[in-house]
């Protein structure tokens, strides 16, 4: 606050106005009476009060005066403040990196008052920490070189996005030769602004009476693969069409309906939620394949499980070209037998079975590789499959 004494050394009273012009717009103001009737050989006190902001340095403003005083019916004269910086920094601002593939954001601060030209040898630092589990963690270190604001580049824990929102609180401490001082806390965040790439080499095949689907993905910026379905070849994914989200590389549709063609495609969201372009449009579907139209198999087989790896289902497509009777069971890589899937007559035709990765009593199997095996009439066959966990 500043004060100007007004004195009034006539025999008359003395009327006066005030105000100020607006240079410095908010930053100064007079708080109390702006109009002052002084009496003859008495004096008042006019209060004009400072507003600092974060700006460091000389601020001043004209104070206008207007009075019945002949020949003085109109002064002015300049009011002038000098802002210091406090002792403790002050967070001006948190922000995110923009454009980047996300877990940075820039911090601003003002300089502590004892971060200034006091001598030689002096030793002054200051250090930017994040709240992690309730822990004021050291992100980064700076020397203090007498700069009015500083920025610093800090590296996040976590971007905001798909799994949490990512607000960190984030404080400066000033380390000077006096003590230590810590800022006010601030929070902010990062984000992933970079959309992924494209899933490539979408395939659709027709697996019995269903349509098996894998593709491929270089990296591991995705959260989730998310697969869309539509019978028109040239559709736009949308909520409509969805047919569901996923984190494998490949999945069976097992809703498709007989001899109708099904168009697919698949795009990629990463952790920041953005979302890739669509894949290339793959196309499948499933002719009719049931027994009572006279369709069977020629021939005995036995086809690869899909998918594979898998964790925890799997399905196991085979093909009887005659009814009889059908064994289909799991052993470990020791050759124990762990699960009888099939056991007894089976009509011909195109058969799958699903595995949950569980034993004949139920209980989960531990991940490693397992053979499947199936028997019927003389036909015999083996195969391979990977459980991941």
């Amino acid at each position: 606050e500043i004060q100007v004494v007004i004195a009034n050394f006539d025999s008359t009273q003395l009327d006066m106005n005030f105000w100020l012009t607006d240079e410095m717009g908010e930053m100064f103001h007079i708080p109390g009476n702006d109009t002052f009737n002084i009496q003859p050989f008495t004096s008042d006190v006019l209060r004009i009060a400072v507003t600092p902001g974060h700006q460091e340095g000389f601020v001043e403003t004209n104070l206008m005066m207007e009075s019945n005083y002949v020949g003085m019916e109109m002064l002015s004269m300049p009011v002038r403040a000098i802002i210091v910086p406090r002792y403790e920094p002050i967070i001006l601002n948190v922000a995110d990196v923009p454009n980047d593939q996300g877990g940075w954001v820039t911090l601003d601060f003002t300089r502590s008052y004892l971060d200034g030209d006091f001598g030689q040898n002096r030793t002054q630092l200051y250090t930017v920490e994040l709240m992690s589990d309730n822990v004021w963690m050291a992100a980064v270190s700076s020397v203090a070189y007498q700069n009015s604001v500083y920025r610093a580049l800090v590296h996040t824990l976590q971007d905001s996005g798909m799994i949490g929102d990512g607000i960190t609180d984030f404080r400066i401490v000033a380390g000077m030769d006096e003590g230590v001082w810590v800022s006010n806390v601030s929070s902010g965040y990062s984000t992933d602004d970079i959309a992924p790439g494209s899933v490539t080499s979408l395939l659709a095949q027709t697996v019995g009476n269903d349509i098996s689907l894998s593709w491929e993905y270089e990296g591991d910026d995705f959260y989730q693969f998310s697969v869309y379905r539509d019978i028109s070849a040239d559709f736009e994914p949308s909520t409509d069409n969805l047919f569901m989200n996923t984190s494998d590389f490949n999945v069976v549709d097992s809703t498709v309906e007989e001899s109708v063609t099904y168009y697919y495609t698949v795009m990629v969201t990463d952790f920041g939620g953005n979302l890739s372009e669509p894949s290339n449009y793959a196309q499948g579907v499933v002719e009719v394949l049931a027994v009572d139209e006279g369709l069977l198999p020629i021939e005995f087989a036995l086809h690869q499980n899909f998918p594979n790896p898998f964790n925890p289902t799997t399905k196991i497509n085979y093909d009887l070209p005659e009814s009889g009777h059908v064994n289909i069971s799991i052993f470990n890589i020791t050759g124990r037998k762990i699960r009888s899937l099939v056991s007894g007559a089976q009509e011909a035709g195109f058969r799958s079975i699903t595995w949950d990765a569980t034993n004949d009593i139920g209980q989960p199997v531990s991940a490693g590789m397992y053979i499947y095996t199936i028997e019927s009439k003389d036909f015999r066959a083996t195969r391979k499959m990977v459980l991941l966990k």
